[in-house]
């Protein structure tokens, strides 16, 4: 069990979860986590993920960072420290997941099997340094049930990324069912918001749709989000490639088309006749680079709009707990 000094520290921890895989999790996890931490918000993200994909989104896989889910391991199993990484972005620490998140779930499943509760073992561990953090996100798997008991018994609020397919959306059944089924080890475990992930921006007929679709689901439990996430294939896999978060690419397009701006206005004053410093347009040619897609800015805004709902959805809870 958590104290209540221990459960009020964790009042800002949010998991981002759907039971189905490939909606949104890792990514809203990682861009709405550099988005608060540009803000000046201390942000902790925690990658539960095996696969370790948060390490990918913010360019730390493979690094000495990315311990593979071995600190979480120690920390939740043979009770070490919990020890996050700092400032994989200014003001935004991170929690590796990966092949050691493997191993957890074994020894979490055992410790269950000798009559053990290892419920609250993230809980706990969380605890210890909530206070060190404006906001915690989580990335959960889609399954593995003893994982998200974790997350969900440590959390307050639940973020829920959907794709606009039946598929995802049904999936938030399954969530719901778990939010009710943790509500024992954590009552006060409640839904934030949803948000629809991957879809047209132009689609504006099925965002109205599909989003009174999960309201249907949801029925009064979560709110959904008005900001949605649009599909930007390219955009997204840039930012992968480059271990770069969404604003920080569009950052770099913008330059990179100030470049092209001025690489062609030079190139223009050449052909006139005018006189031209060549070494800047060797240099320009320099950082041209694989062209970023243009895209980008407009996913980036997606993901600012979508973080300034999170923290109302938050500052308007908490308010109406005061009361």
């Amino acid at each position: 069990m958590l104290t209540a000094t221990e459960r009020a520290t964790l009042k800002r921890v949010l998991v981002v979860s759907n039971k189905k895989g490939g909606v949104g999790k890792t990514s809203c996890t990682s861009n709405v986590g550099g988005v608060l931490a540009q803000a000046g918000y201390r942000v902790l993200g925690m990658d539960l993920d095996p696969q370790g994909h948060l390490g990918v989104e913010l360019g730390y896989k493979g690094t000495e960072i990315d311990d593979g889910g071995a600190g979480l391991f120690q920390a939740l199993i043979l009770g070490q420290e919990l020890k996050p990484a700092k400032n994989v972005r200014p003001g935004f620490d991170v929690i590796p997941g990966g092949p050691q998140t493997s191993h957890l779930v074994d020894s979490l499943l055992g410790k269950a099997m000798r009559g053990e509760d290892p419920s609250y073992l993230l809980a706990k561990k969380l605890a210890e340094i909530a206070g060190n953090y404006d906001v915690i996100l989580i990335d959960c798997p889609p399954g593995e049930n003893h994982l998200l008991t974790q997350a969900f018994v440590a959390a307050r609020w639940v973020l829920i990324p959907t794709a606009p397919d039946n598929g995802s959306i049904n999936g938030l059944v399954e969530l719901a069912q778990k939010v009710i089924a943790t509500r024992p080890l954590n009552p006060t475990i409640m839904p934030l918001g949803a948000v629809l992930f991957a879809i047209d921006s132009r689609a504006v007929a099925m965002k109205a749709r599909k989003a009174e679709q999960i309201r249907t689901v949801m029925g009064d439990v979560a709110p959904v989000f008005t900001s949605v996430i649009r599909y930007s294939q390219t955009a997204g896999v840039d930012a992968r490639d480059r271990g770069q978060l969404i604003i920080e690419l569009a950052a770099d397009a913008e330059q990179q088309k100030a470049q092209r701006i001025n690489w062609a206005r030079m190139l223009k004053a050449r052909k006139a006749g005018e006189d031209v410093d060549e070494t800047i347009l060797e240099e320009d040619a320099k950082k041209k680079g694989p062209r970023i897609s243009e895209s980008a800015a407009g996913l980036a805004n997606d993901y600012l709009s979508l973080t300034g709902e999170i923290i109302h959805a938050l500052a308007e809870n908490e308010k109406e707990q005061v009361k």
